[in-house]
């Protein structure tokens, strides 16, 4: 019986080896397999009759380990247990923003960006002018919308008696509602501009545009 001995050896050093002395659960399984070895020790006649007990109290203690030990490959180890659940709620939370972004480009699809604004003091024939002797302020704007930019300018000598309340008062840094003038010059409202925007206190400002990039 001795090739059958060495295998029962081999066994129980291979499960030995894979069980952790200080978990409980393991501590179980080690000393089941103690009572495992004492009835077949050597040079005595192995007890049979108490060879099922101690084979079921092993099995019994090893499933316990087995289940908990699926579980641990099933769900993963705590820590990757959190950075998973980290990864999900930083992809969940990232879509929610596009999809916020997304509505508010689809719900403010009218709203210009002011970049720059220069203002030019000129006199009475358009000439530049000094800040103590000038006639009126010229503003040239740059704007962006949907990735371009647009170059206008708002003079209000040419308004001011056709729309009284009209502004060149967009300020940098801000974003402004504007919508494209009409095409038919005939048929549109007066004052003629290519941008119509409102300021912060909703008065108009009538921008014309010299280029687009």
């Amino acid at each position: 019986m001795r090739d059958d001995f060495v295998g029962l050896n081999k066994a129980w050093a291979k499960v030995k080896l894979r069980l952790n002395p200080g978990e409980a659960h393991s501590i179980a399984i080690l000393k089941a397999l103690e009572e495992h070895e004492r009835i077949f020790t050597p040079d005595k006649v192995p007890d049979f009759t108490k060879l099922d007990s101690a084979e079921k109290k092993l099995l019994s203690t090893t499933q316990v380990v087995l289940k908990e030990e699926w579980k641990r490959v099933k769900w993963g180890e705590p820590v990757y247990k959190c950075a998973t659940v980290l990864a999900a709620l930083l992809v969940i939370g990232g879509l929610f923003m596009l999809y916020r972004s997304f509505l508010a480009s689809q719900g403010n699809s009218n709203l210009y960006h002011v970049v720059e604004r220069t203002d030019t003091y000129v006199d009475k024939d358009g000439r530049t002018a000094s800040s103590q002797s000038f006639d009126h302020d010229v503003v040239q704007f740059v704007l962006e919308y949907s990735d371009r930019k647009i170059y206008a300018q708002c003079d209000l000598t040419t308004l001011n008696k056709i729309d009284p309340n009209a502004s060149c008062g967009l300020r940098p840094l801000r974003d402004y509602e504007c919508e494209v003038a009409r095409d038919g010059v005939k048929n549109a409202p007066m004052p003629l501009s290519d941008l119509i925007c409102k300021d912060t206190n909703g008065r108009k400002v009538y921008l014309y545009v010299s280029k687009q990039e």
